[in-house]
């Protein structure tokens, strides 16, 4: 998925790209500081090892691929700010690590036709025609809910009727967006 966003990125920039310009540059969101910060220590090295990776083996179409990387610590006033300052240095693409943080930008990202990618927020996101700039990375969360339930109706023999499942969650977009699943999955089971 990231190798699509940086090609479309690419070929929408590269038509009004000098000669002189051979970089695109990605803007990243990480979390290695805050409460997510597990996967955002895990998943920003990667994501500028798969960068350098692209790079060495020649790039996209002769374009060097740059990231400019910033931690938001999980917290809207430092992603905001960090996607407007990113918007005027030309960033084609704004990784984005978090859901509220996806929520926020969402409209900026449709306003100058960026794209951007969530890996956390998929179910709204999976909808292009209400995030038609915003790509998710990873399963939707309601998708994940399903497959927990399924997970725990497979260990007790297919039959979760009468079973008390408890599900926990923080209180944000993250935390609830598995509530309508789960809801519908209590009444379809019983």
């Amino acid at each position: 998925m990231v190798t699509a966003l940086l090609l479309t990125g690419c070929i929408a920039w590269e038509s009004g790209a000098s000669a002189a310009q051979r970089e695109i540059l990605i803007a990243a969101q990480c979390e290695p500081t805050g409460p997510t910060q597990i996967t955002g220590t895990m998943v920003c090295p990667a994501l500028q090892d798969y960068v350098n990776l692209i790079n060495a083996k020649g790039s996209i179409s002769g374009y060097k691929i740059g990231v400019n990387e910033i931690d938001n610590n999980y917290q809207l006033p430092s992603a905001i700010e960090g996607y407007e300052r990113r918007k005027l240095l030309a960033a084609v693409s704004q990784l984005i690590w978090g859901t509220p943080q996806a929520q926020a930008l969402n409209r900026r990202l449709q306003a100058y036709h960026i794209t951007g990618t969530s890996s956390g927020f998929g179910s709204a996101a999976a909808n292009g025609g209400i995030y038609p700039y915003l790509f998710p990375l990873a399963a939707t969360y309601q998708s994940q809910a399903a497959a927990a339930i399924q997970y725990v109706k497979d260990q007790l023999s297919g039959n979760v009727k009468g079973k008390n499942i408890a599900y926990i969650d923080y209180d944000n977009p993250a935390g609830t967006e598995p509530l309508p699943i789960l809801k519908d999955l209590q009444w379809l089971e019983g």
